[in-house]
Parts: structure tokens; C-alpha cells; sequence
């Protein structure tokens, strides 16, 4: 049994405590995954602002990296790191690019056949 998951790059803006562009690419590491094995996305994000930004806690520096999965029954299911704080402590200073690997069924159940879409984004 297989499952597709469709990766979709973003270019996105974030905003923190100024207005900063920051440039968001999603990969998996295959198109096509077995029931039931794990998946794991690399999202690299690029500083494109001009000056440092902090990721933590306070409410000066909270950013978060969010995720949206459509499932095969065109459900759309959102979480943000909120929880799981997967910026937390990050610094990602001016032209710098980091990557992040997350395991996806951490934060989603992906146990239904079919294709999958996943969407990411820094607020």
C-alpha cells in the first residue's frame, strides 16, 4: 500500500517584531511512502531581510513554523509549532539558510491512502 505526499515550495513573508522576508523551501526525501512509515519534511528557510531574527518565547520574538496537510478526502489539517516550539532558540542571521528535518506524523496522522498535500510557513 502507498501514500503520496506532494511537497510544494513557498516563498513566504514573516513577520516578527519588523517586517521580514524569509524564503521557504518544503522537501521530503521520496514522492511515494509505504502505510504507516514515517516521513520525514527538510524545510530550509533563507534570511532574506537584512538583519537577524530570533526565534524564542517572548512575546518580541515568537515565530512559529506551520504546517497545513490536505488529505486524500480534501481535509485540511493545520498545526503550528506552538507546542512543539521547533524554532525555539533559532537564529538565522542576514543571507544565512538553515535546515530543519521535522517527522511529520508527529504532528499529523497520515494513516489514509491516497495523496497527500503539505504546505509550509513561517508567521
Amino acid at each position: 500500500m502507498k501514500k503520496t505526499i506532494m511537497a510544494l515550495a513557498a516563498i513566504v513573508a514573516g513577520w516578527l517584531t519588523v517586517e521580514a522576508q524569509v524564503a521557504i523551501a518544503l522537501e521530503l526525501n521520496r514522492d511515494t511512502y509505504l502505510q504507516y512509515e514515517q516521513i520525514y519534511a527538510k524545510v530550509t528557510m533563507r534570511n532574506d531581510s537584512g538583519q537577524p531574527l530570533v526565534f524564542g518565547e517572548s512575546e518580541g520574538v515568537k515565530g512559529f513554523l506551520n504546517f497545513q496537510i490536505t488529505d486524500p478526502a480534501g481535509r485540511i489539517h493545520t498545526i503550528t509549532d506552538e507546542t512543539a516550539n521547533l524554532l525555539k532558540g533559532k537564529i538565522l542571521r542576514d543571507g544565512q539558510t538553515q535546515e530543519i528535518v521535522i517527522p511529520i506524523q508527529s504532528f499529523f496522522r497520515l494513516s489514509q491512502l491516497g495523496d497527500y498535500r503539505i504546505y509550509a510557513w513561517v508567521n
